[in-house]
């Protein structure tokens, strides 16, 4: 009896020892497969991240890819309309019709609410106003609105600068702020030069903020420099006309 409960214990302990040991190796392999997965689910969790940047930079680069696209296509449409608008003038001979189809047809071909056309006088002490698409430069222009160049106001930057001056936001605490014309948002202001002499210049406004772009600018001036041949060959043609009439009449 003795030696059958002693091989029962010893063949129960065996099992036991057994047991344990597949246990133990079990615990083990679990223990080493979730170290694996914690290690996995950081790579993925790392991976994921990278992926996620990945997806918001090109995100980005497709937003300045649209931006550059549609700041492109404005462009190309500006210089369409300055082109069209620079052959319209040059083809008036007359100078007061040359002058008001210039202010009405930048005025209507970009959305601008004022244009205006300023010619020196005085040998450049003054700029008049000879022109205007607007209302407001329409009053301006019946009081005969001028200028003293030597001043520090926008127009006169632009005869003593001799380059293009702009204002990008405009309001009434800003220096060029015109009373006159409070609408105005940003503007513009051209040199009309002929064989570097100014003769005079041109005056955009906007409704709009930030509206003049440095490329956009380029291009405008392009613009002013076909309206002062345009005013210069129509100055011409109103000389020989004169010139023929006057010798009609001595004939």
């Amino acid at each position: 009896v003795n030696e059958t409960l002693l091989a029962n214990t010893i063949s129960t302990s065996g099992i036991f020892i057994i047991a344990g040991v597949i246990i133990y190796f079990t615990v083990t392999d679990l223990e080493k497969s979730l170290i694996s997965l914690k290690k996995n689910e950081k790579k993925l969790i790392a991976r994921n991240e990278e992926l996620s940047q990945l997806q918001e930079n090109l995100q980005e680069r497709a937003n300045e890819l649209e931006k550059v696209n549609q700041k492109s296509e404005r462009q190309t449409a500006r210089l369409k309309l300055i082109t069209e608008v620079s052959q319209e003038i040059t083809l008036t001979q007359d100078l007061a019709e040359l002058l008001s189809k210039i202010t009405e047809k930048i005025s209507e071909g970009f959305g601008f609410h004022h244009v205006g056309v300023f010619f020196l006088e005085e040998a450049g002490k003054i700029a008049r106003l000879k022109a205007t698409n607007s209302v407001s430069g329409k009053k301006m222009l019946e009081l005969g609105h001028l200028i003293d160049t030597s001043g520090h106001n926008f127009i006169a930057r632009v005869v003593r600068n001799r380059k293009p001056q702009v204002a990008f936001k405009v309001n009434e605490n800003h220096t060029d702020f015109e009373a006159s014309i409070p609408e105005t948002r940003s503007k513009i202001g051209l040199p009309l030069s002929i064989r570097e002499k100014i003769i005079g210049v041109l005056d955009i406004q906007s409704a709009d903020e930030y509206v003049f772009s440095e490329e956009e600018v380029e291009a405008f001036e392009s613009l002013a420099n076909q309206a002062a041949i345009a005013v210069e060959n129509a100055h011409q043609a109103t000389i020989t006309q004169a010139a023929l009439k006057e010798a009609q009449e001595t004939s």
